[in-house]
């Protein structure tokens, strides 16, 4: 049975999806996972089911996330922290004040397990990037 890890950000503010977004990719964080990008598609209401584009469809994904945004969806993207190649599915939750990034996809490990900290640090990183603060951040492990 394979673990099941993630980290929970709450902010103290609202975040711009986009302007995040290009944070992370700013950050070494990519979207592109095998030539596919991986998102959430516009009126998912909650039911996760993921779609896979070409990774030249950037431009539609972004029409999208516009569009999830004025509709206050949740937005999903599948990130890869080009450093490690490790990564997983990042929710920024409706409302825009919260994310989750689940570690599903070569989770980086110490000898003690899953290396928090590392992810945590980076998203910490990013989000200070783009004028965000954090007011409460939490790793599960399943």
């Amino acid at each position: 049975m394979s673990e099941l890890a993630s980290i929970d950000i709450e902010l103290n503010e609202k975040l711009n999806p986009l302007n995040f977004i290009e944070g992370c990719t700013n950050s070494n964080w990519s979207f592109n996972n095998s030539q596919e990008l991986v998102y959430l598609p516009l009126g998912d209401d909650g039911m996760f089911d993921w779609k896979c584009i070409n990774s030249k469809g950037w431009q539609t994904i972004e029409h999208e996330i516009r569009q999830k945004e004025l509709s206050n969806e949740t937005i999903g993207l599948v990130m890869i922290d080009t450093s490690s190649n490790s990564g997983g599915e990042l929710l920024l939750w409706s409302g825009y004040d919260s994310l989750s990034l689940s570690l599903s996809i070569n989770a980086k490990k110490t000898e003690k397990g899953i290396d928090f900290e590392y992810y945590a640090t980076k998203l910490k990183s990013t989000l200070e990037s783009v004028g965000a603060s954090i007011s409460k951040i939490e790793y599960e492990l399943r």
